[in-house]
């Protein structure tokens, strides 16, 4: 009898560690998973790309290195000299994978290019330390010409967080503000609502408190009160007239689930003294991702058995 029970118990066990061994290769992705990215980039070379992926959490295998048209990139890291000896660090742990992040100096990206003209690219081509290679889709990025901007806006102060960029300008000029556009066509529309701010009573009175109650007093701003703010939207005109010296504060909140990152200008149009003018204002989404959101990529890119 005891022989009987001791046979079912080991049955037991081995049924319950098979379930568990399928459930767990079940939830294994064949190889990282590049996530969205929409970035604008100048070539003067001062910048770097950072591309999020997902990997298995108990892979030995890794991204080696990306091949960027003519370049092949290794990791950069700012606390090595030694690039390409760096594995690309783990930005958030999940259940089953890991957020990493891969970053590519763009003065070593240029440095290889043959091509010495703005140039675009949605693809990357990924070498693992074992040898396998694949080609990730990773949204789009945009390497502009550096040029200079005519000022007609001056950043006076702004504050990012994983939800939202903020920032306060004051007119150099006279401007009317009538339309804004941003890069990537639609595809950052969904990313991201963009709402305008001229009460002038308040933005000096933010702008007065930040010596004293500090950032806090300006957050706590835009979350109660909504005077004088208006949605812009591209595609849709509207006017905003500002004197020289007006206040004007613009703030940029990424929409619910969104799961992209970027770093890229919202272009605003208008007239200044008779001549068309442009200004822009930088937006950064860095989203901090639930399990719930890494489930949705997961099963958006499928998921197969190693």
């Amino acid at each position: 009898m005891k022989e009987r029970w001791l046979w079912a118990g080991i049955i037991i066990s081995s049924a319950s560690w098979i379930g568990n061994s399928f459930y767990y290769q079940s939830k294994q992705i064949e190889h990282p998973i590049f996530l969205e990215h929409f970035y604008e980039a100048s070539d003067d070379g001062k910048q770097y790309l950072k591309f999020y992926y997902l990997a298995n959490r108990n892979d030995k295998e890794d991204v080696q290195s990306v091949r960027i048209k003519d370049a092949v990139l290794f990791p950069y890291s700012r606390d090595d000299f030694m690039s390409g000896e760096n594995t690309p660090p783990v930005e958030q742990v999940y259940t089953h994978q890991d957020l990493k992040v891969f970053t590519v100096s763009l003065e070593d990206l240029l440095s290889q290019m043959n091509n010495k003209e703005a140039f675009s690219f949605n693809k990357i081509k990924v070498a693992m330390n074992n040898g396998q290679t694949f080609t990730a889709d990773i949204g789009e990025v945009t390497i502009n010409k550096t040029y200079k901007e005519g000022k007609i806006l001056e950043q006076q102060i702004a504050s990012s967080d994983n939800l939202s960029d903020i920032a306060i300008y004051q007119a150099l000029k006279p401007i009317t503000l009538t339309s804004i556009s941003l890069p990537f066509d639609k595809e950052t529309e969904r990313l991201v609502s963009v709402k305008a701010n001229t009460n002038q009573k308040a933005l000096v009175q933010i702008k007065n408190n930040l010596s004293g109650d500090g950032p806090s007093s300006w957050l706590k701003h835009n979350e109660k009160n909504d005077d004088g703010f208006q949605l812009i939207a591209p595609h849709k005109k509207f006017s905003i007239r500002l004197k020289k010296k007006d206040w004007f504060e613009i703030v940029a909140k990424s929409k619910p689930n969104t799961a992209a990152f970027g770093e890229f200008s919202i272009k605003l149009h208008g007239t200044s003294q008779g001549k068309p003018a442009v200004s822009n204002v930088w937006v950064t989404l860095k989203p901090v991702l639930s399990q719930n959101d890494i489930d949705r990529i997961i099963s958006k890119n499928g998921v197969r058995e190693k």
